[in-house]
C-alpha cells in the first residue's frame, strides 16, 4: 500500500534569495544617480546644497533600510544554501562551509556599505561638508563591491556540479561562467560591476534550489509506506 507523504511542502529558504536580489540590488543603485556629474566633481557645499534641493535624504535613508532588510534576507539564502551542498557533497568536503561563509562574508561587507549610506546626512553636523562628501563616495561604492563575495560561491557551486554531481552541468557552466566575469573585476581593481553577475548568480541559485525540492517532495510523496 502506498500513500502521499504526510509533508511535503517545497524549501522556504530560497525565496529569500531572492529577496536579497530584489532588495538589496535595489538598495544598492537606487541611489547611485541622486546627484549629476557636475555635482559630484565640485563636491563640498555645493554638494550638499544640492542634497538639500533635491531632497535626496530619504532616498538614502529609504535606500539603507531595504539594504539591511536585503542583508537579513541574504543571511537566510546562504544558510539554507550551505545545509542544502552538505547534503549533496561528502561529510568531509569543506565546500559547504566556504559557500556559506562566502554569503555571510558578503552580507556583512554589505552591512558597512548600507551603514555608510545610512550616514551621509548625518556626517554634516559632527565633522562637516567635506566629511559628507567622502561618507558620500563610500554609500556608493562600497555597496557596489561588496557583492563580489558571492564570487566564492559561484567557484564553489562549480566545482561542486562538476566533482561531486551535486547540480546539473548548465547550473555548473552558469556558475563557473559568473565566476570568471567575477574574478576578471576583481583582479583588474575593478570589481564594481561584480554585483551584476551575483545578482544573477543568486536569482540562478534560488530557482534551481526551488525545483531541487519540488522534485525531492515529488519524490517523497511517491514513496511507498509500509502500514
Amino acid at each position: 500500500m502506498s500513500r502521499e507523504s504526510q509533508h511535503t511542502s517545497r524549501a522556504w529558504w530560497p525565496l529569500f534569495g531572492l529577496a536579497a536580489v530584489a532588495l538589496g540590488h535595489t538598495a544598492t543603485w537606487m541611489a547611485q544617480f541622486a546627484l549629476s556629474p557636475d555635482e559630484l566633481r565640485v563636491g563640498g557645499q555645493v554638494m550638499f546644497d544640492a542634497y538639500n534641493d533635491d531632497g535626496t535624504e530619504l532616498l538614502f535613508r529609504l535606500s539603507a533600510g531595504m539594504g539591511m532588510l536585503g542583508i537579513a534576507a541574504l543571511v537566510v539564502f546562504g544558510a539554507g544554501f550551505r545545509r542544502m551542498l552538505e547534503q549533496r557533497v561528502p561529510r568531509e568536503s569543506l565546500l559547504p562551509a566556504v559557500a556559506g561563509n562566502a554569503l555571510i562574508a558578503t552580507a556583512g561587507a554589505l552591512l558597512v556599505a548600507f551603514v555608510f549610506r545610512a550616514m551621509v546626512f548625518d556626517t554634516i553636523a559632527e565633522y562637516g561638508v567635506d566629511a559628507q562628501v567622502t561618507t558620500y563616495s563610500l554609500s556608493q561604492n562600497v555597496p557596489l563591491a561588496a557583492w563580489v563575495g558571492v564570487g566564492v560561491a559561484e567557484v564553489v557551486t562549480a566545482i561542486a556540479a562538476f566533482k561531486y554531481g551535486a547540480f546539473g552541468k548548465g547550473f555548473g557552466w552558469f556558475s563557473a561562467v559568473l565566476a570568471a566575469l567575477t574574478l576578471i573585476v576583481v583582479l583588474t581593481g575593478t570589481p564594481f560591476p561584480g554585483n551584476v553577475a551575483a545578482g544573477i548568480w543568486l536569482i540562478g541559485a534560488a530557482v534551481v534550489a526551488m525545483r531541487g525540492s519540488a522534485v525531492a517532495n515529488r519524490a517523497t510523496a511517491l514513496t511507498p509506506v509500509t502500514a
